[in-house]
C-alpha cells in the first residue's frame, strides 16, 4: 500500500513539474489545474467571502475543491488549500504596492499598472470582493 502511495505521489510530482525536476514549477502547475477546476464563486459568494472571519465560506469551498481534486491527483487537500489561501492573502498584500487602475487614475495608459488587473482578476478568481482603492 505504501509503495502504491509513493508511487502515485511521483507521478503527479512527474505531471506537474513537466519534467522540470523543480518544485517551484511543479507547485505553480498544481495550483494553475487546480484553479483551473475551481467552481465560479457568485457575487453573493464573493461577498460572504470579503474581509476578516468571513473567509470561512472561502475557506470550505477551497476545502471541497481539493477534495474532489485529491481523487485525481496524490495530493493532500489541506496542504493544497492553505496553498490557496496563501496565495489570496500573498496577492492582496502585492496589491497595496501597485499603482490603482481604473476609470478614477488619470494620466497616460503606461501609468496604469498590468500586473495589478493580473492579480485582480486572480482574486476575483478566488471570490475575493475587491474594495476600491482609497484616494
Amino acid at each position: 500500500k505504501y509503495v502504491r502511495a509513493l508511487l502515485r505521489s511521483a507521478e503527479s510530482r512527474r505531471h506537474f513539474d513537466n519534467g522540470a525536476l523543480s518544485e517551484p514549477v511543479m507547485l505553480r502547475n498544481l495550483f494553475v489545474e487546480w484553479l483551473s477546476g475551481l467552481p465560479a464563486l457568485n457575487s453573493s459568494d464573493a461577498a460572504s467571502s470579503a474581509g476578516g472571519a468571513s473567509g470561512s465560506l472561502q475557506r470550505q469551498i477551497f476545502v471541497k475543491h481539493s477534495s474532489s481534486f485529491q481523487q485525481r491527483h496524490a495530493v493532500i487537500p489541506k496542504r493544497l488549500t492553505q496553498l490557496a489561501l496563501t496565495v489570496v492573502d500573498i496577492a492582496q498584500r502585492t496589491l497595496e504596492f501597485l499603482a490603482p487602475n481604473g476609470a478614477e487614475v488619470r494620466g497616460p495608459e503606461s501609468a496604469r499598472s498590468p500586473a495589478r488587473w493580473r492579480l485582480e482578476a486572480l482574486l476575483r478568481r478566488l471570490g475575493v470582493q475587491l474594495q476600491s482603492p482609497q484616494a
